[in-house]
């Protein structure tokens, strides 16, 4: 199977199918096309070029020696770009750690710690931020103006209606589908608040 640059979501799957299987063209097709964007992911949390390259190829030697084990459940990216924050977060967790354990008699850990959390919530905050801000720009105009109105000027349907000129069964429908995309695309936070 040859790698094109934009793989659809259907040959991504084939991909991660044959990985399973053992198909080792598949498997550098999923790398080749992942590795660069998991890098620069990874790199946000660790802020170390080596360190954001050992996680991803640490997880991709992962799911290589999981071969049938390996079973992503739901869309593939969110299941990589997961796996690859929750790795950074214990790298940096272990670091944490590390320093501590060298500054037991040292009273700033208990600082250190505080602004590791702070660190932890503030990238959080800024990849959510990024993916609503996806989310709105995925959304046609007439939804997205919609969805502004309502959230953000606090405008009932039918005022919506009115200053759109349009039915309150359009705004209706836009607003259900705008949520929907919503949730779709912010599911993976979701998940990652319950664990």
């Amino acid at each position: 199977m040859l790698y094109s640059s934009k793989p659809s979501n259907e040959e991504i799957l084939q991909w991660v199918q044959l990985v399973r299987s053992g198909d080792e063209c598949a498997f550098e097709n999923l790398f080749k096309h992942f590795y660069a964007q998991l890098c620069e992911f990874a790199f946000q949390y660790v802020k170390n070029r080596q360190c954001a390259e050992d996680i991803v190829q640490l997880l991709f030697l992962h799911i290589y020696e999981k071969g049938e084990e390996w079973n992503p459940t739901g869309n593939i990216k969110s299941y990589l770009f997961t796996a690859v924050r929750n790795r950074s977060l214990n790298y940096l967790r272990s670091q944490s750690k590390t320093n501590d354990h060298q500054s037991l008699d040292n009273p700033s850990s208990d600082a250190l710690k505080l602004s590791h959390t702070h660190v932890e919530e503030e990238l959080y905050a800024q990849d959510l931020n990024r993916a609503i801000q996806s989310a709105f720009e995925n959304m046609p105009d007439q939804r997205r103006r919609i969805f502004m109105l309502s959230r953000e000027s606090n405008l009932t349907y039918r005022e919506i209606a009115k200053v759109l000129g349009i039915s309150i069964k359009t705004v209706e429908t836009q607003m259900g589908r705008a949520l929907k995309l919503l949730r779709k695309e912010l599911n993976i936070f979701f998940t990652l608040i319950k664990n």
